[in-house]
């Protein structure tokens, strides 16, 4: 089964309209035609099955004939990662987290991360591409922010789950309570003392600690663990 995109507002209760390069892909590289069956997300929770009615280079027109719906789930996971510089392990670490599900990407420049530019539009295309792959119906929003501190500003309510290697502390406890987890990776370098401040004594806070194995992590491999050990409560739940 292939799933495939199409925007909320090309989305109506009886048609839709796949465009651009995702129309591309169905008529020009897969090779549709006028009266395959193809199945379509809207990337907020729909899951339509329809007949491809006309196919051009930058349009395919469905037919839509059923429509199914996924609820979200109660607990919106986000991973937080510090940007890391090479982009084959930063894109590695945002698909394998969108597949195992999570909600949110926020990409930070952390204390001690390195210089380089990050292609946001790449990232996007990686969280669309991990979406459809894993045949998932909600698509995971990406958010860029300049500094740790202006992420935590922007989910101070949120619940922090921090990737500490001085933590002694295994497993994750997430409880019913927490609407929104928040799953903190820091880049190559790691997080700086100042940073490491944010959730010491005296923080305000809503924080936890742990730690992901007895050896130093890559950042990507420390992310997937992270929300394996997350999406793995929530399955539970």
């Amino acid at each position: 089964m292939n799933l495939f995109y199409a925007n909320p507002k090309d989305c109506k209760k009886d048609t839709l309209v796949l465009k651009d390069q995702e129309a591309k892909h169905v008529a020009s590289v897969l090779r549709y035609r006028e009266g395959d069956e193809i199945f379509v997300t809207d990337g907020v929770g729909h899951l339509f099955e329809g007949v491809i009615k006309s196919t051009r280079k930058k349009e395919v027109i469905v037919e839509v004939k059923k429509t199914s719906f996924e609820e979200s789930s109660s607990t919106d996971i986000s991973l937080a990662l510090g940007v890391i510089k090479k982009r084959d392990r930063l894109e590695f670490a945002v698909e394998k987290a969108v597949e195992l599900g999570v909600n949110r990407i926020a990409l930070f420049r952390g204390d001690h991360t390195e210089k380089g530019k990050v292609r946001m539009d790449r990232v996007e295309a990686t969280v669309m591409s991990a979406m459809k792959q894993s045949l998932r119906v909600w698509l995971p929003s990406v958010e860029p922010y300049e500094s740790m501190d202006k992420l935590i500003d922007m989910r101070s309510s949120s619940l922090f789950v921090i990737a500490d290697q001085k933590s002694k502390n295994k497993e994750l406890k997430i409880s019913d309570g927490n609407n929104e987890v928040v799953l903190l990776v820091g880049p190559e370098g790691g997080f700086s003392k100042r940073e490491e401040a944010f959730w010491g004594s005296g923080s305000d806070l809503k924080t936890q600690t742990v730690l992901l194995g007895d050896k130093r992590l890559r950042a990507e491999t420390a992310a997937v663990v992270m929300v394996m050990k997350a999406v793995g409560l929530k399955i539970k739940d």
